[in-house]
């Protein structure tokens, strides 16, 4: 991210990041500790993992370089949540994204934010209160989806994009005024610079699945856009939002669209010396005859990936205007996402040899890291 300043945090500041030791939160702790912020408190759920809250707890130090400006407050998602009372500043980002459970992503994503709202509303220093929100939430409409919209008549395509459709409703109506700021995040992949680090979404699973040669073809047209942000920016631009004066009450990040799929796909075909796979419209007839092809294991994940729309829609177009206005004034530039940088991801995807069972794990039916 270029920027003319750099966010300034008070002296003894005390940060909350919800899901801090998951892909977007272990960015965002990451970048709040080379600001120079004092203390960063990590909420995350009690037992969501096997992992004890040690090892938690010093692999996100290791990730961020620090031994002792980092602590863990693990919850109990039905219980009161208490916050510590100094904390200035609160950045949600826990939530489940991909889930078997439906009932595990309204939990995650829904009532969990209810929660953390809850907690902030009670903190007597609070300066800003920022939630991660997603484009995906645009659904089919007909007119363009802007940072003023939100219900504009849209089906929600899965029960992750309802939970946020419904949590920035949530927002709006929560009884207590508080300075929030919602952050609507595209697709967040590789950091600029990849060095062995991706996030397993959509993407990544797409990729994965086609370098070994099991997913001939996608249900994307070759034209379409999607709109990618590298986590590390994404990251900086949430972390800028809290000490920037009079932020917007919601940001779309990225402001702009990326690349078609096909070009994506051609760069990643170049490191794996095959052909691009096959674009089908996801309504398709052809699309819904590959897609019952497919091994029980491969069409669970692309089910999760790809969650069927209504039928004959597709996601409308977005309008981020107002979003590319104030990160100009903020003078914050969206770095150039070239070939290279997706020859990289497909390298690193190619490599990477883990077992596709893991999405659908129990572990990760709910987890709000």
């Amino acid at each position: 991210m270029r920027s003319r300043a750099r966010p300034t945090f008070p002296h003894d500041t005390c940060c909350v990041v919800s899901g801090g030791t998951g892909w977007v939160g272990r960015h965002v702790v990451r970048f709040l500790i080379e600001q120079g912020v004092e203390r960063v408190c990590v909420v995350t759920r009690r037992g969501t993992t096997s992992e004890c809250s040690c090892d938690k707890l010093n692999r996100l130090r290791e990730f961020c370089d620090t031994s002792n400006r980092i602590e863990l407050l693990e919850v109990d998602p039905s219980r009161l949540l208490v916050l510590p009372s100094d904390t200035e500043y609160v950045v949600h980002c826990a939530g489940a994204v991909q889930s078997l459970l439906e009932s595990a992503i309204m939990e995650a994503n829904l009532l969990f934010a209810w929660r953390m709202l809850a907690a902030a509303s009670r903190l007597d220093r609070l300066r800003r209160y920022v939630h991660l929100s997603t484009l995906l939430m645009r659904g089919d409409s007909e007119t363009p989806f802007s940072e003023s919209s939100l219900d504009i008549g849209q089906h929600c395509v899965s029960a992750y994009t309802l939970s946020k459709f419904l949590a920035e409703v949530m927002i709006q109506k929560f009884p207590h005024s508080l300075p929030v700021t919602i952050v609507r995040l595209g697709a967040v992949l590789a950091p600029l610079h990849i060095s062995g680090a991706f996030n397993r979404d959509w993407l990544y699973w797409t990729l994965n699945l086609w370098q070994q040669g099991r997913l001939r073809a996608v249900p994307l047209t070759s034209e379409e856009s999607f709109y990618p942000v590298p986590v590390d920016w994404a990251s900086q631009v949430i972390g800028s939002l809290l000490t920037a004066e009079q932020p917007p009450a919601v940001v779309h990040i990225p402001a702009e669209p990326g690349p078609p799929v096909n070009h994506v796909f051609s760069a990643a075909a170049k490191v794996a010396g095959r052909d691009p796979p096959d674009f089908y419209a996801q309504h398709s007839t052809e699309w819904r005859c590959y897609h019952k092809s497919l091994p029980s294991e491969v069409r669970r994940i692309v089910s999760l990936c790809y969650p069927p729309p209504p039928a004959g829609s597709k996601l409308c177009a977005i309008d981020s205007s107002a979003s590319r206005a104030w990160l100009a004034r903020a003078g914050i530039v969206m770095p150039e996402l070239s070939e290279s940088y997706w020859r990289r991801l497909a390298e690193e995807t190619r490599e990477d040899t883990s077992d596709t069972q893991d999405l659908c794990t129990e572990e990760n039916s709910g987890s709000y890291d």
